[in-house]
């Protein structure tokens, strides 16, 4: 192990998502215990005076590189959990219940309980492998930051032309798929790849949209991933002083924006039809949960506390996968959706302190 390897092991001990959280809005991690803080947007400057833009650079590359060892994990645990007899049978009779999803499931509240409980033993070591995507990600982001700072501090005009001629190849590129007669780079042609390499070192990227892997499709994933999340949402609790998911007391403790963050990462790596089933599943449980709460004769809220802890996480999640707001629109009924924003304000949920 060298020094960059050293320097990149001590940051991830020190932003553990099981011993942090992130605060996106002060770009800091704090302590889950004491709330103190461990590391903020400054130490990644005083990383660059000490090492460099191109040793900056190097330590983001390395986390690149334990990105894929990440996510190619998660795709062996996949596998081996789809070629499991029994856990396919129970994911396809869950399917079964669930489709078609423009419709809602009987009797819901047991059938997502069932499924969570049959299901509570395969997510511990996935959940392990969400948050260190997600910790890696919230890390090349912080470096994304500082490296475009110092670039657009330091040599203003190479900032300018690389936006610039980025900018016009997407342009170029959308447009030969509007009309392929239009020139587009080739296979051959080294332009995009030399380009993607000047746009990293000067941190004029998204990590979190870089795709890493092209892994294979795999079926019933988007269902997969959605039953983990109903698993993980009971042990969150949101903060109005934090405008974020922390961990409930008495749980096992752990990142909220790690999760969220690992979840996006993990589906770009796939087609986008992934996501777009993954939503389908999260808007057919939340508006389950709202019926059911209307036809209670006991007196509930109008919107109940599962289902405003998972529209506050669809909210994140689009976010920071930078998806357009409205495809969330077209799939929760725009009822449920007003008396969520207006009603039901994001400092006063219910469901944090």
């Amino acid at each position: 192990v060298n020094f960059m390897g050293r320097v990149a092991r001590e940051m991830l001990r020190m932003t553990d998502p099981k011993v942090t959280y992130f605060v996106d809005q002060m770009n800091t991690w704090y302590n889950n215990r004491s709330f103190e803080e461990v590391i903020d947007s400054k130490v990644f400057g005083k990383l660059q005076n000490a090492v460099g833009s191109f040793g900056l650079s190097g330590l983001d590359r390395l986390f690149c590189f334990m990105m894929v060892k990440e996510l190619q994990s998660f795709v062996r645990m996949l596998k081996n959990m789809t070629a499991d007899v029994p856990t396919k049978n129970m994911f396809n009779a869950v399917f079964k219940n669930l489709t078609p999803l423009k419709a809602e499931p009987v009797n819901p509240m047991k059938l997502y309980a069932q499924a969570i409980q049959k299901s509570a033993r395969l997510w511990p070591p996935i959940l392990d492998v969400v948050l260190n995507l997600g910790q890696r990600q919230l890390l090349r982001r912080q470096i994304a930051n500082e490296l475009r700072s110092s670039c657009r501090f330091d040599s203003k005009f190479l900032a300018s032309c690389l936006a610039t001629f980025n900018q016009s190849i997407l342009t170029d590129i959308q447009a030969h798929y509007s009309d392929p007669s239009l020139p587009y780079p080739g296979e051959d042609n080294p332009l995009l790849a030399e380009l993607t390499s000047y746009l990293e070192t000067s941190g004029i990227h998204n990590p979190l949209t870089k795709i890493y892997i092209t892994p294979n499709r795999t079926e019933g994933l988007s269902m997969i991933l959605f039953i983990f999340t109903l698993a993980q949402l009971p042990k969150l609790q949101y903060l109005r002083s934090l405008s974020g998911f922390v961990s409930k007391k008495g749980v096992e403790a752990f990142d909220g924006v790690a999760l969220v963050v690992g979840l996006v990462t993990i589906m770009h790596q796939f087609h986008t039809d992934l996501t777009d089933t993954y939503l389908s599943f999260c808007a057919q449980y939340i508006r389950s949960m709202v019926d059911a709460a209307a036809s209670s004769k006991e007196k509930v809220p109008d919107l109940p506390a599962d289902a405003i802890s998972l529209l506050v996480f669809l909210e994140e999640f689009v976010t920071y996968g930078e998806h357009s707001p409205q495809i969330l629109e077209g799939k929760v009924p725009p009822y449920i959706l007003d008396e969520f924003r207006h009603n039901v304000p994001r400092g006063q949920l219910p469901t944090g302190k």
